[in-house]
């Protein structure tokens, strides 16, 4: 129920007010779905593994465009994936 929070928020239009153009992308996250894995601790690591690289594919894009991602999220993991995508779109470029 995330994005439906932030949208019925008003997020968006709140950001806009302050003269900053928004552009809303959802990822679609991982949901309750159990993954097998060898490994007994790490159940759900297919599961995030997936969230984060579509995640990572995300932010590159928003950076690549021209755009700030703010990634809200209500998981430690999506640190994961943020900074994956901000590392692949500075890949390259000189800082």
């Amino acid at each position: 129920m995330g994005p439906s929070a932030v949208r019925y928020a008003g997020l968006s239009a709140a950001i806009e007010q302050l003269g900053i153009p928004t552009s809303m992308r959802e990822h679609p996250g991982p949901g309750r779905r159990a993954a097998a894995a060898d490994e007994p601790s790490a159940k759900y690591f297919p599961v995030i593994a997936r969230a984060c690289e579509l995640l990572a594919q995300l932010v590159e894009e928003v950076l690549r465009e021209g755009g700030f991602p703010l990634v809200l999220g209500g998981d430690h993991s999506i640190a994961m994936g943020t900074l994956a995508g901000v590392s692949r779109a500075r890949a390259g470029r000189r800082a």
